[in-house]
């Protein structure tokens, strides 16, 4: 009970997949009414394959169902190694997790063993989800600035525009004229100007 109230977390879960195998092995993972589960649900996040239909508590899951699934986060054993190898590996490479690098690998000993260490398992599971959720958190708030720069770019030029006119061009939704002249010259040369700042930066 004390892990459960430790590990709650505000907002709506994020989306797990937990790895047991892969490839020429087989999609196996936990499925309803495991164990990894229960423990993926206690730690704040809900398992992909909980409304899998058929359904078992170990399953080999399809590459189809994954992707449809389009989990937040993979949990992957250790024991399978480095968590880069999904990156090509056919279905996985696919899934929006592994494309923005949230796999994250977690000891097989605590989370494929019920017993003592559950609450282990619990903690370890949470603290991936809350590092997850506060780097969704940083990336949000990096395009968001992101944007708002272009938007200050292009409404500077000859003739000032508003934001609002900015913005309502750089995605689109302007006039034919504010359009033409934020696409076709102020954005641009906005992001070539923030891509030779990149490189300068580097």
């Amino acid at each position: 009970k004390a892990v459960e109230e430790e590990s709650a977390r505000d907002g709506e879960p994020l989306k797990v997949y937990y790895v047991m195998s892969y490839g020429e092995y087989g999609n196996w993972t936990s499925g309803p009414g495991s164990f990894i589960n229960e423990m993926i649900k206690i730690a704040g996040g809900y398992p992909i394959t909980e409304d899998a239909n058929p359904s078992a508590p170990w399953m080999d899951y399809s590459v189809e169902a994954m992707v449809a699934g389009d989990p937040d986060i993979i949990l992957m054993a250790e024991s399978l190694g480095d968590p880069s190898v999904l990156s090509s590996t056919p279905g996985y490479q696919d899934m929006r997790a592994v494309q923005e690098g949230r796999v994250y690998t977690i000891n097989d000993d605590i989370i494929s063993r019920p017993g003592p260490r559950v609450q282990e398992a619990i903690r370890a599971i949470a603290s991936i989800l809350d590092q997850a959720g506060e780097a969704a958190v940083i990336i949000a708030v990096s395009l968001l600035l992101a944007l708002l720069g272009v938007v200050l770019s292009v409404s500077v030029g000859a003739s000032g525009m508003p934001l609002d006119r900015a913005l309502n061009g750089v995605l689109g939704r302007g006039s034919a004229a504010d359009n033409a002249i934020i696409q076709g010259l102020r954005l641009p040369r906005a992001l070539l100007a923030y891509l030779v700042g990149a490189c300068l930066a580097v």
